[in-house]
């Protein structure tokens, strides 16, 4: 279903399973091919919402545009073990950053392990990059000389990503999950916007924003094709692709 702004929605049970994408953990991912749309400045901002399922108190890559944007979750064990969910956007020539992320202890793994969590990515048109899970705003880091995010020529994956940025190698981590309903925005949620799409749960579909443009929507229940109209659709390897089964 497509929800837009003022339907009345109520928050979806959960535990109701149905078909999504399932990570293996060792080589799935998607690969999109480059293209300008999936490339954003500051002029407009752009925003990334998706829901995913982690298996295991491990590091996990979701997301990356090598030297554009990059999704991941983190374990951190010095000090007190947490697991830290990130968000980045890259100045490639400048080799800064800005981060938005959000840490859990373990204490909350019970909430976000083996359990559908809500991720949306944001950046701005002032540059900041912001992250909320489950509809609650991170904190930010910014590196000083940061001027903005640039166009590269790196295909978008899904289901991979960088777990060491500006020159820190090609060092990368899977997923080892589920994820559906993947979006990618040119533009930036509103609040009711992204309160409508983490209300309606992990089976509610949003494709109606008064203040973006749908970029690229991946469903993720069946096959790896962008519905949005671009035609942005993703393919993997043999052996690479993650199968669709109940969740």
């Amino acid at each position: 279903m497509t929800l837009g702004l003022g339907t009345a929605i109520t928050k979806s049970n959960l535990n109701n399973k149905f078909l999504t994408a399932i990570f293996d953990g060792t080589n799935d991912f998607i690969t999109v091919p480059d293209d300008d749309a999936l490339s954003y400045t500051s002029s407009t901002g752009f925003g990334i919402s998706f829901w995913i399922n982690l298996n295991g108190i491990v590091s996990h890559g979701i997301i990356t545009k090598n030297d554009e944007y990059n999704f991941y979750v983190r374990t951190i064990t010095t000090g007190t073990q947490k697991i830290q969910f990130e968000f980045s956007v890259l100045d490639a020539s400048e080799s800064k950053l800005k981060l938005g992320f959000l840490s859990f202890e373990p204490e909350e793994y019970g909430t976000i392990i083996n359990q559908w969590v809500h991720i949306n990515g944001e950046y701005t048109t002032t540059t900041q990059a912001r992250l909320f899970v489950n509809n609650v705003f991170g904190s930010a880091a910014s590196q000083a000389d940061f001027v903005d995010i640039e166009n590269t020529t790196n295909d978008l994956l899904i289901g991979k990503a960088e777990s060491q940025l500006l020159g820190g190698g090609d060092t990368t981590d899977v997923l080892s999950g589920a994820m559906t309903n993947l979006c990618f925005y040119s533009g930036t949620l509103t609040l009711t916007e992204r309160t409508d799409i983490f209300n309606a749960g992990v089976s509610g579909n949003f494709t109606d924003h008064a203040n973006n443009s749908l970029i690229a929507y991946y469903p993720l229940t069946s096959d790896l094709n962008d519905i949005s109209g671009n035609n942005h659709h993703g393919s993997s390897a043999t052996g690479q692709s993650p199968i669709f089964d109940l969740v």
